[in-house]
């Protein structure tokens, strides 16, 4: 049976075959004539024969056998529309009148000149897409340097990147590795770890991605990453200053309209926004400017470097951040701005959702709630511009006695994945 099914007697097979359809297939009037008075069962054969050979006609070119990363392929279905959205230059106010956020004051302002930026950030299918033209590997999916993680054993160095994970019970929030946890072989397209795929799940936005990462799509795409201050003007939607980049209540209407953490942070996600965890992109409604997701779901790089000085300097045209990094919570490491809070968000928690706020995070670090999008030059005789007026000036007024609490404030959260990993295996070894 195995010697039946071989892939040389298929060859053999189909070549005779080949060769029996040519040579007959031009031959049917006379065979006809011939066979019209005689033996009907011949005839019949013919038919039979040559519907066979029609068949073989019509099917595709035998490209060879499929690997399993292409079966992969043929499941992925980008049906979001991708596009951008001209955002024309303006002036604006930026930064946070909120005390807590002391990295984001004062409050300055500041000029960005027009460009064009993505409605939504960069979904699976997107990253897909990119990785297949240019079989590019992110820095989750490489092997570790053991000089990077002093102290970590050797046999727990193995690729992989960041999860949130819930713990069962009651935690103090001043220890962020009770809920977050370094997983071996978590990465892009396997987010939850090694076992699962991204298939079904085209339209998330693509997570554990670093910073350099993002630069290499955003060259690819032939985009960029947005500075700081076009993130903060594109999130405005054109709007005054408000405690939410959406406005004054948290649920307008009674209905959540960004992708955060609602219920006992960080033990029990009630969803009530419809999701627990990330959710696809544009799921809620856009801001004024036509982008979506700018608050929650997944933190979004920026390509400014992270210091929190560097408004107290920053110059009002065109700011591009500062020459270099520097974090007092980690004088030795590298970070760039993050923007837009995540799903794990929480006024219990963390607050950096809210206007003006700032992230930052290691560029060789990311995690399942840090993703991006891309912004590109242009001017405006690329597409006709709606004028936005200037933003003016108005204080929120903020009611919550304990909305300055250092911990929610500071958002503590794993900027490192070398702090993660360190801690981790200082418990028990990867596996």
């Amino acid at each position: 049976m195995i010697w039946l099914y071989s892939s040389r007697l298929r060859a053999t097979l189909k070549l005779t075959w080949e060769i029996f359809f040519c040579f007959f297939a031009d031959r049917f009037p006379k065979l006809l004539y011939t066979m019209r008075s005689g033996n009907k069962i011949l005839l019949w054969l013919y038919f039979i024969f040559l519907g066979l050979g029609l068949s073989r006609c019509h099917q595709p070119a035998d490209k060879g056998p499929v690997t399993k990363s292409q079966h992969d392929l043929v499941k992925i279905n980008d049906t979001v529309e991708s596009k951008m959205v001209w955002m024309p230059g303006n002036t604006f106010n930026m930064g946070s009148y909120d005390p807590s956020f002391t990295d984001a004051r004062p409050q300055h302002i500041v000029s960005v000149k027009g460009f064009w930026m993505d409605d939504h950030e960069v979904t699976n299918a997107e990253f897909l897409k990119f990785v297949k033209a240019t079989n590019y590997k992110t820095i989750a999916e490489r092997n570790l340097d053991p000089k990077d993680f002093p102290g970590v054993p050797v046999e727990n160095l193995v690729p992989g990147s960041i999860l949130f994970v819930s713990p069962k019970h009651p935690v103090a929030l001043d220890n962020p590795a009770q809920w977050w946890r370094y997983i071996p072989g978590a990465s892009w397209q396997h987010p939850e770890g090694s076992a699962s795929s991204i298939t079904g799940k085209e339209n998330l936005p693509v997570v554990h991605i670093c910073y350099e990462d993002a630069v290499a799509f955003a060259s690819w795409a032939g985009k960029r990453l947005p500075t700081e201050a076009e993130w903060e003007y594109a999130a405005t939607g054109g709007t005054t200053v408000q405690e939410y980049y959406w406005g004054v209540e948290l649920k307008p209407n009674g209905h959540w309209i960004a992708n955060i953490f609602q219920g006992d942070f960080p033990m029990n996600d009630k969803g009530e926004d419809g999701f627990i965890g990330i959710a696809p992109v544009k799921s809620y409604a856009p801001n004024k400017f036509g982008l979506y997701d700018m608050d929650g779901n997944v933190w979004e790089w920026c390509n400014d470097f992270y210091r929190p000085d560097y408004y107290t300097v920053s110059p009002v045209a065109d700011p591009k951040g500062p020459a270099d990094s520097y974090d007092p919570d980690e004088p030795g490491a590298i970070k760039r701005v993050q923007r837009g809070g995540s799903f794990i968000c929480s006024d219990q928690y963390c607050l950096r959702y809210k206007w003006g706020s700032r992230g930052k995070g290691e560029v060789k670090s990311a995690s399942n709630n840090l993703g991006f999008r891309c912004v590109k030059d242009g001017d405006s005789s690329m597409k006709a511009v709606q004028t936005v007026s200037s933003i003016q000036v108005s204080l929120p007024i903020f009611t919550d006695p304990h909305q300055v609490a250092n911990t929610r404030a500071k958002c503590i959260r794993p900027s490192c994945c070398k702090t993660i990993l360190a801690l981790h295996s200082s418990l028990r070894s990867v596996r």
